[in-house]
């Protein structure tokens, strides 16, 4: 589940949707966050400490909003000592964004685990990047995005990467 474009490439309604926010909230969230980031940013630029924002929370307060998430959220945090619903806000201004011809440019073959029912990484968009490039594979899962790395999904997942890999490295 590539997140090669974290503005384009997500799944905007369906994301929304999933949190039970409708335009104007999702505007106000848009606002708040970008406030964030950019607070966050100006502390970044005078050497302050991060302003944090939730990996997971209510809308305008984190970057995962789906309520569907809250155990998979509360799961890590309580199988990771270290692990903190916390990250640095200017996050938002650096997130992934793809170049166009970046794919083309690269050589090596390539699979795409994708999660048909996902919100935070739109198959559609990944599966519209590579259409037509020989080296680039696709693996669709009837799953949301999350779910790609957990119980048998992820066994699934697992055993098509190490499927694709064997064949990639056949000499043979």
């Amino acid at each position: 589940m590539p997140a090669l474009d974290a503005v384009r490439g997500a799944d905007l309604r369906a994301k929304l949707a999933a949190a039970g926010v409708g335009p104007r909230e999702a505007f106000a969230a848009g606002l708040r966050l970008l406030g964030a980031a950019l607070h966050d940013a100006l502390r970044g630029t005078l050497g302050m400490r991060p302003r944090y924002l939730a990996v997971y929370g209510r809308p305008g307060e984190a970057f995962f909003t789906d309520p569907a998430l809250m155990e998979r959220f509360r799961a890590a945090a309580a199988g990771s000592p270290t692990w903190e619903n916390r990250i640095a806000a200017r996050f938002l201004l650096h997130a992934p964004r793809y170049r166009r011809g970046t794919l083309e440019r690269i050589r090596a073959p390539m699979l795409f685990s994708l999660a048909a029912q996902d919100v935070e990484v739109s198959p559609v968009f990944i599966k519209g990047l590579v259409a037509g490039l020989p080296h680039c594979r696709v693996a669709e899962h009837d799953a949301a995005h999350f779910d790609l790395y957990h119980g048998a999904v992820f066994e699934q997942v697992v055993a098509d990467q190490a499927a694709f890999l064997a064949k990639a490295l056949d000499t043979g």
